[in-house]
């Protein structure tokens, strides 16, 4: 039940933030043992629920459709095993591919959506912009730390 809880709160705070775990959890082969198929379920229905008429999806529940938000939600779909054809829930997964190849592909997210991109194996890594391992001497509260 508190986990349930968590995974509720976390859609209410920092929905991208979810769904980088859920990243994270099939990278490390855990999605299964962690996420019940209920709680998949219920991922799969918030992502649909939150998809902007235009078929792409914001970073935020509420703001337009982005491609960071985009992207992550349509990979999120996918790893959580809704086919790239799929007409579940509306066309939504085809809907929001087309709106992602629309607005230039995935190459359009921002670096830290290349570097989850790059971790599945989609994306290449060299691709990403470096972050020079100084900037973590910094002090946490300097703008340009990268934590």
């Amino acid at each position: 039940m508190v986990q349930t809880c968590i995974i509720l709160i976390d859609f209410l705070v920092l929905p991208k933030g979810l769904l980088c775990r859920v990243i994270a959890l099939y990278v490390t082969g855990a999605m299964n043992a962690i996420l019940t198929p209920t709680h998949q379920l219920e991922i799969k229905r918030y992502i649909y629920n939150h998809q902007n008429e235009d078929g792409g999806w914001g970073t935020h529940i509420e703001g337009h459709s982005t491609m960071f938000g985009s992207v992550f939600s349509y990979v999120t779909l996918r790893l959580l095993g809704e086919e790239a054809d799929s007409g579940a829930e509306d066309m939504a997964v085809v809907k929001g591919r087309k709106w992602i190849l629309d607005h230039g592909g995935a190459v359009g997210i921002p670096s830290w959506g290349k570097f989850w991109l790059a971790v599945l194996g989609i994306y290449e890594w060299s691709g990403c912009n470096p972050t020079p391992p100084e900037l973590l001497l910094l002090p946490y509260f300097f703008p340009l730390h990268p934590g």
